[in-house]
């Protein structure tokens, strides 16, 4: 029998196609990674196919993980009493106290989780001190590749107004940016790569947001920020900026439009929305 072709078999298959279809004792076909058809309740299986009786369960698509921080797992239970500025401080502090096998066992453990909840798709939110250049992104990004998991590493960067060794030089963002898409950005048929992110919207030159765009357009690469999540991100931009407004700032910079996408959103006002 080949076990290259597949035929899933389940009391409910919910397509998630245009008509938005729930199909009864439906089917859903799959050649080696790949799913062929779906099938209604009439289809009939060939020979060579290999049935996989799904029982009373529904089938569906793989759900995604629009935004998370893998390398946060083992840290995640820490500080909830504090505000904003206190928590990233405390978590930047964690973290830049991993090992590599520290860093390497904390993203599996989020990986894993993901895949038991049912997230086939994860985009994974990551800024390093910048003495580890480029190396634990890709011990995420090798992690990824080893549980088959449709992964985005959305690689942040900073080079300004942040702790000193989290700060990289617009040329350091640059150079590392393109070593890591050379090797990794558009694999496993589009569904693993990368994206562009400011870690924090204050931490970026404006300068460094033309150059965010511009690596955008030219790697085809999308563009992932976290936006007024609080109420402490507008004094830190005015004092940047001097102006509060997020998406001010990243309208100057060419960084708003189709490929963008924003986090948060919760303090903008009529005139950002």
């Amino acid at each position: 029998m080949s076990t290259e072709l597949k035929a899933v078999h389940a009391r409910w298959v919910l397509t998630m196609d245009p008509d938005r279809r729930i199909l009864e004792n439906g089917w859903v076909l799959i050649e080696g990674e790949k799913i062929l058809a779906i099938e209604t309740a009439d289809f009939t299986p060939s020979e060579d196919m290999e049935i996989i009786d799904a029982g009373h369960c529904a089938v569906l698509p793989g759900l995604i993980n629009g935004h998370t921080h893998l390398y946060g797992s083992f840290g995640r239970n820490l500080s909830f009493d504090q505000n904003f500025i206190d928590w990233l401080a405390t978590q930047k502090a964690y973290i830049g106290a991993y090992s590599e096998e520290d860093f390497s066992a904390c993203v599996e453990l989020g990986l894993i989780e993901n895949l038991v909840s049912g997230n086939t798709t994860i985009i994974d939110n990551m800024g390093l001190p910048t003495a580890s250049e480029n190396r634990l992104y890709e011990a995420a990004l090798a992690t990824a590749k080893k549980y088959c998991a449709g992964y985005r590493l959305a690689r942040g960067f900073t080079n300004q107004r942040t702790s000193p060794d989290y700060i990289e030089s617009l040329e350091q963002i640059e150079t590392r940016m393109r070593s890591l898409a050379k090797d990794h950005h558009g694999g496993l048929d589009g569904r693993r790569g990368l994206m562009l992110s400011q870690m924090v919207p204050w931490g970026l030159s404006m300068e460094g947001y033309e150059m965010m765009r511009r690596l955008a357009d030219e790697l085809a690469m999308p563009i992932h920020m976290h936006t007024a999540e609080t109420d402490g991100y507008g004094p830190l931009l005015e004092q940047a900026f001097g102006y509060p407004s997020n998406i001010q700032v990243y309208r100057e910079g060419g960084c708003l439009g189709p490929d963008v996408q924003l986090l948060g959103c919760i303090w903008v006002d009529d005139q950002d929305l």
